[in-house]
């Protein structure tokens, strides 16, 4: 198998050379080495990992919350504003998202608060918090 770039920077699989001779085969190609493969695979890898993961996120604002039971637990406005802000997750407003977290951050405690903020950055959440 060898890897294939054309003029425009998309890649090709040779399929171990057959499809060198399909009429489909794009003209002007350049074979690429194994380092030039390797460097496209992790700047991929890297776009990849810098896209937002709100269903991580989601998932780590309620692990910091202490899941269903611990939301559960929270005063009904506290709950309330929790259930607003997974549905801004859900739908990907994050000014919203942030504008609940904050309100809510001295209910919330210090710890629970730091979990959010630090998931925040780790999946790639854009809020200031």
């Amino acid at each position: 198998m060898a890897i294939w770039q054309d003029a425009n920077g998309n890649l090709y699989d040779d399929m171990n050379g057959e499809a060198l001779s399909l009429p489909s085969w794009p003209p002007g190609m350049t074979k690429l080495t194994d380092a030039q493969v390797a460097t496209i695979q992790a700047q991929q890898a890297a776009a990849q990992a810098a896209l937002p993961n709100p269903q991580a996120f989601i998932s780590a604002c309620k692990t910091a919350l202490g899941g269903p039971t611990g939301i559960l637990a929270q005063p009904a406005t506290v709950q309330s504003a929790i259930n607003l802000a997974l549905a801004a997750i859900s739908s990907g407003d994050w000014h919203d998202v942030q504008v609940y977290i904050t309100s809510m951050q001295a209910a919330l405690g210090a710890t629970a608060y730091a979990e959010i903020k630090s998931a925040a950055a780790q999946y790639n959440i854009s809020m200031t918090l």
